[in-house]
């Protein structure tokens, strides 16, 4: 549990969560509400979002001193490429190349990226499909004041608790995340 008025974090993760319960984290009765997660992020603050990146991005295209500027996210079902470039992040993994089969859990139900005009941000993992001309981001890192978000749409969440050996490299990038995030 985060307590929006107490110390200031390094990280911060998201994972399932009720979205509108933690944006409104931090309101005072009877006045605007303010996003006490993200000025913890403006003051230095790491957030690794993993749920709902794209309401998360929204918000930060909309509110935040457009920080991003997000168009869309889109659901590429099983058609879906996933790539990943050179990234810390992916310090230990495969990098440079479409996610193969040490990959294989991300792919697992249906994948997803956020619509994102580049400039500004890093696209760490990127998502496209033989049927569209466009490139998503699935994992992007995006400065914001003296700290950083990274949006995630990677399927992480339902891995980091698994005993299958398969979900090693989930396990391996969400511990990634938090070594080389700050």
């Amino acid at each position: 549990d985060l307590d929006p008025f107490g110390p200031e974090p390094d990280y911060i993760i998201i994972g399932a969560h009720d979205y509108n319960q933690v944006r409104q984290m931090g309101a005072l009765k009877g006045t605007r509400s303010i996003w006490a997660i993200m000025e913890m992020v403006a003051n230095g603050t790491t957030l690794i979002v993993l749920d709902q990146a794209d309401r998360w991005a929204e918000q930060m295209s909309v509110y935040y001193h457009k920080s991003i500027k997000y168009t869309d996210i889109k659901n590429f079902g099983d058609t879906g490429r996933l790539f990943v470039g050179d990234s810390i992040l992916f310090s230990g993994l495969p990098v440079n190349q479409a996610m193969n089969w040490e990959y294989q859990t991300l792919y697992r139900r249906n994948v997803r990226g956020l619509g994102l005009a580049q400039k500004g941000l890093e696209t760490i993992v990127g998502i496209s499909a033989q049927n569209t001309d466009s490139i998503h981001n699935a994992l992007t890192r995006v400065p914001f004041g003296t700290g950083q978000v990274i949006l995630s749409t990677l399927n992480l969440l339902p891995e980091a608790t698994s005993r299958k050996p398969q979900s090693a490299v989930a396990k391996k990038l969400l511990l990634n995340l938090l070594e080389y995030s700050k």
